[in-house]
């Protein structure tokens, strides 16, 4: 039970872009950012920058890593894309309307319309981001996710204060249509709770989850031959 290769998750997020251009439901966001946070963004050593082959599944497991000029497997190449790719879903936009996907750090120029934001917040440190206009007017609905691990009912969305009602649920989008200018604030509260998921088709293993976060914890390198 060696686990997904890296570039499996590679493929998985590029189908998930996909399916998400044809049909832009929330689901596959809330799968495309369960995989950049919990696998793509650990697979690369923190100190010499090798890549990851295999991401295990088996609790205590080990996790193999490439060396320069020596380990050049199919999880080398697609590693080096992966962590060139983190802006790319944060936004999309149809034709009127922008999607806000992921909750990371960024700016956006959208040149279509001439308007420039920028998001603030250090989720998942924080349960909370920000999004500003920074430039330009205009009229477009903006399509905020409700994530599947946010509780029924426990989002809450501000602009410029006032509170935005609504009556989705969560794995959905909340449209705010309106016409937005340059000062404009966009808050939200996106409260995590820890669960537990069991492992598909291994029922003897389960996922510690806090919001869309996979939970770990540091033990020992000894090999157990459990």
């Amino acid at each position: 039970m060696e686990g997904p290769e890296s570039c499996n998750t590679y493929n998985m997020l590029k189908l998930s872009q996909g399916l998400f251009r044809l049909r832009p439901e929330a689901k596959y966001m809330d799968f495309y950012e369960k995989a950049l946070y919990n696998h793509v963004l650990s697979t690369q050593h923190p100190q010499h920058g090798g890549y990851v082959y295999f991401t295990p599944a088996r609790p205590r497991h080990y996790r193999v890593y490439s060396a320069p000029n020596e380990a050049m497997w199919c999880c080398v190449g697609s590693g080096m894309e992966n962590h060139g790719k983190y802006g790319e879903q944060i936004y999309t936009h149809g034709k009127d309307s922008l999607f806000l996907n992921l909750f990371i750090a960024s700016e956006l120029n959208w040149k279509q319309k001439g308007i420039r934001l920028k998001q603030e917040t250090l989720f998942p440190d924080e349960a909370t981001t920000k999004l500003s206009v920074t430039g330009g007017a205009g009229r477009f609905t903006l399509m905020v996710r409700y994530p599947s691990w946010v509780k029924e009912g426990a989002l809450k969305i501000l602009v410029n204060g006032k509170q935005v009602p609504y009556q989705q649920k969560p794995s959905s989008y909340i449209a705010i249509n309106r016409s937005w200018k340059k000062g404009d604030v966009i808050q939200v509260e996106l409260p995590m709770r820890t669960i537990i998921e069991p492992m598909l088709h291994v029922p003897e293993y389960v996922a510690i989850m806090h919001g869309p976060i996979l939970l770990s914890a540091r033990t020992d390198t000894k090999i157990s031959e459990d």
